[in-house]
C-alpha cells in the first residue's frame, strides 16, 4: 500500500537535497523538513536547533525548514524558492560569521542569497530587516537549477479548498502616510507616495 505521508516526505528531502548539492556544494546539515500551518503571511520560516536525537543530548540540535501547505499552490519555481531563502538561513546559522537575531535578515544573508541567485527585497528600500522577501535573479544560480529539476522533482500532494480571501490577505499590505493618515492596501513590497503629502507610505502589516 502507498504510503503518502512518505511519499511527500521523501519528495520533500529530494528536494532540498538537490539545491543542497547544487547551490551550497553539499555543506548544509540534516534538518527537520515540515509542513507547518504558521501565520498567514508566512512562506516558509527556518527555526534554529528545535530538534534533538531521543537518545540525543544537548549537543545533537537540529534546526527545521517548514513550508506552509496553503502557499504549496503556487508555481513550483516559487515554492522551490522559499525553501532556497530557508536554507540560506540555515547556512547563515551554520557557517556566518555575522549571524542575525531570530527573524532578522543581516547583510551575510543577503549576500548569500545574490550568490545563489535569489535578491532580497525589504519593504525599507534596502535588502535587510525583519520582514524580507526575494526576487528570482534572472539567469542566476537558483534559476538555471531549477532548469534542470524542473520536470523531475516536486511534491506529490498540495493543499486544497483554502479559503482564498486568507491567501490573498497574505499577498497583500496594509501602508499609512504619516501626515495625513491616509490609508491604502496593495501588493507587498510596493513604494507608494501619497498625492497629498508627496511622502512615501509606510508599510503597516
Amino acid at each position: 500500500m502507498t504510503k503518502h505521508t512518505v511519499d511527500q516526505a521523501e519528495a520533500f528531502q529530494e528536494i532540498f537535497d538537490f539545491f543542497n548539492d547544487n547551490l551550497f556544494a553539499g555543506e548544509l546539515p540534516l534538518v527537520i523538513l515540515n509542513f507547518s500551518r504558521s501565520s498567514a503571511k508566512t512562506l516558509a520560516f527556518h527555526k534554529s536547533n528545535t530538534w534533538t536525537p531521543e537518545s540525543g543530548n544537548n549537543q545533537d540540535k537540529l534546526s527545521e525548514i517548514s513550508l506552509t501547505p496553503r502557499f504549496l499552490n503556487r508555481p513550483k519555481i516559487e515554492i522551490f524558492s522559499s525553501l532556497v531563502h530557508e536554507q540560506c538561513h540555515l547556512w547563515q546559522h551554520n557557517f556566518g560569521k555575522k549571524k542575525s537575531r531570530a527573524g532578522y535578515h543581516n547583510q551575510e544573508w543577503a549576500d548569500k542569497m545574490l550568490e545563489v541567485g535569489l535578491k532580497p527585497v525589504s519593504s525599507n528600500g534596502t535588502m535587510t530587516g525583519q520582514s524580507v522577501s526575494h526576487e528570482i535573479v534572472s539567469g542566476g544560480k537558483f534559476e538555471q537549477s531549477f532548469k534542470v529539476i524542473e520536470k523531475d522533482l516536486k511534491l506529490p500532494f498540495l493543499v486544497l479548498n483554502e479559503d482564498k480571501k486568507v491567501i490573498s490577505k497574505a499577498t497583500r499590505s496594509k501602508y499609512l502616510c504619516d501626515i495625513c493618515s491616509a490609508i491604502v492596501y496593495g501588493k507587498r513590497e510596493m513604494k507608494i507616495i501619497c498625492g497629498e503629502c508627496n511622502v512615501q507610505y509606510k508599510v503597516q502589516t
